[in-house]
């Protein structure tokens, strides 16, 4: 008889505390589905504090090569979407040839955490639309890597900032661009 008053006893405790969470869950997710609607960033902060938003802003790669691009040479790119931003800080001391000549072991050892898209680009092309892995926009960070023939386009690029980006591949550089504005 004890026994069977004591399970009662937490029945009604636990269905009391079940009344007092219910109001705190609707104003959670009213306030939530406020921050949403307001549409000043917050919407893309508030997603990315639950865990749906995305950790970067790219959506599309555009590349353009002029006529002179790297000394009238092909140039190497490679494009790495990093997923577990532990691994960032290793790859962005690299430079272009460390990255290049290093590549088959950093690739097999985090071969999980990276995406790697690679390019081999001639003088005088133009890629509309790179194309992306499908999990991109849950990359944590987007490095590119060039391996051209001077130093000054051998520097490590970090692109996730980047929401329409257009790569200049030049005499003895590149540029990044933003495209469509903002």
């Amino acid at each position: 008889m004890i026994m069977h008053r004591s399970r009662l006893r937490l029945i009604t405790q636990m269905i009391g505390e079940k009344r007092v969470l219910r109001p705190l869950v609707v104003v959670f997710l009213l306030s939530f589905c406020s921050l949403l609607l307001s549409g000043c960033g917050s919407a893309k902060s508030a997603l990315k504090m639950v865990g749906l938003g995305s950790d970067n802003a790219l959506s599309s790669i555009a590349l353009e090569s002029t006529a002179d691009s790297n000394m009238d040479t092909p140039v190497a790119i490679d494009l790495l979407f990093i997923y577990d931003s532990s691994v960032t800080p290793l790859l962005i001391e690299l430079n272009g040839p460390e990255w290049f000549t290093k590549k088959p072991s950093l690739t097999k050892r985090y071969d999980k955490e990276i995406d790697v898209v690679s390019l081999e680009v001639v003088p005088l092309s133009l890629i509309k639309k790179i194309t992306l892995p499908k999990a991109h926009k849950n990359a944590k960070n987007i490095l590119m890597f060039t391996n051209y023939r001077t130093s000054d386009g051998q520097y490590v690029a970090e692109l996730s900032h980047f929401k329409q980006l257009k790569i200049r591949l030049l005499n003895t550089r590149y540029e990044l661009l933003q495209e469509g504005g903002k």
